[in-house]
């Protein structure tokens, strides 16, 4: 069974490599394989070599659509991520083997820990097949967000009783806010969504509405 490492990207192929040179090639006896979409940036699209899986969004759509279209096509368990992090040594393996242990039919989120940013609990998580399966087209993330999506994954998942947040699987998250160097128009550009999306959550929380659970 292939677990499947999707990341959306914009304009960043120096952070985008940073990771990908991050991943295991296997965990727990699965093949680690990425799946880079590129938003909007076919500079990257054309720069990344062959053997790295990709999919190519003609025009900025932001991360939740560029990750639906991905979970379209993929089968089997999906850990999604940013480009803008590294997977800490045995991460990946990790949350593999509290998937197995806590939800062995791979029907579960585990979370992974975040390092050097406040952050959502499955802000970086590991799916398995049948729990991205319940979800209407596979559409793991709620359409209407344009950014900042994982904190329905979150609720959904606890409100099932199929989530986990591993303290062994650990990525480290180069923020702006701690890291300055790290600001780019990529980052910029998002947080221009970030009021619209957070306005949409408080809506659909105050309204008791989950995606995967409540429309």
């Amino acid at each position: 069974m292939r677990i499947t490492v999707l990341v959306s990207t914009r304009n960043r192929l120096k952070k985008l490599q940073r990771m990908l040179e991050s991943l295991p090639a296997s965990a727990s006896g699965r093949e680690v394989r990425p799946l880079v979409v590129c938003d909007g940036d076919e500079a990257t699209y054309r720069t990344l070599p062959v053997g790295i899986a990709t999919l190519l969004v003609p025009e900025w759509s932001g991360q939740t659509r560029c990750r639906n279209l991905a979970l379209e096509r993929i089968r089997g368990p999906v850990v999604y991520a940013t480009d803008d992090i590294v997977f800490k040594p045995g991460a990946i393996e990790a949350a593999a083997a509290e998937m197995d242990r806590l939800f062995p039919a791979w029907d579960g989120v585990v979370g992974f820990t975040q390092e050097g940013n406040r952050f959502n609990p499955a802000g970086v998580a590991l799916v398995g097949e049948p729990f991205i399966a319940r979800y209407p087209g596979r559409h793991l993330f709620f359409d209407g967000y344009f950014h900042f999506a994982a904190q329905e994954v979150h609720r959904a998942a606890s409100k099932l009783g199929l989530f986990s947040l591993s303290a062994k699987a650990v990525v480290y998250h180069y923020h702006p806010a701690h890291h300055r160097e790290e600001l780019d128009r990529t980052h910029q550009d998002a947080r221009r969504w970030k009021t619209r999306d957070m306005a949409l959550k408080s809506r659909r929380e105050a309204a008791g509405l989950t995606w995967g659970i409540s429309a």
